[in-house]
């Protein structure tokens, strides 16, 4: 029999998935034109605190193209965790996420975990739909300045 804690547990990470996945449908895609900086996202973003195992999260997609330079920062308040991962890969930890799997994703462009200041500077391996993804795995609320651009080279 399940627990009422797996439960809500349960429901609370459905719900961070339906969130992301609206905030995901109203989201624009970056994509770099030749000879070109094209900014990936630029601004403060506010990640509330978490009550599931996996944390809150930000997710910013954007198309990359063979060996332009994912160029940026990400500052946050208190520590979170910063990964860079196709949107293939990404759409799988989801579900993986859902389904009570491992919180850390695999197959990643780029990431640093458990950092306040992480400076991004990754060549994109091949052309596609990536997302940059900001982690807060804290009960508590915190605000971030993400500055990340895709260099043409």
């Amino acid at each position: 029999m399940v627990s009422w804690k797996y439960a809500v547990t349960g429901f609370l990470l459905l719900l961070s998935l339906l969130v992301t996945t609206q905030t995901l449908q109203s989201q624009q895609y970056a994509t770099a034109t030749s000879g070109q900086v094209t900014p990936v996202f630029s601004g403060p973003e506010t990640i509330p605190g978490t009550h599931g195992v996996c944390g809150e999260y930000f997710v910013q997609p954007f198309n990359g193209t063979t060996g332009e330079v994912l160029n940026g920062t990400v500052n946050a308040s208190s520590a979170v965790d910063v990964y860079v991962m196709t949107s293939t890969v990404y759409k799988a930890w989801q579900h993986q996420v859902v389904a009570g799997g491992d919180c850390t994703p695999s197959s990643l462009i780029a990431s640093q975990k458990n950092t306040t200041a992480y400076t991004l500077k990754n060549t994109i391996p091949t052309t596609g739909t990536y997302d940059l993804i900001v982690n807060n795995l804290s009960e508590k609320t915190v605000t971030t300045q993400i500055n990340v651009n895709l260099i043409e080279t």
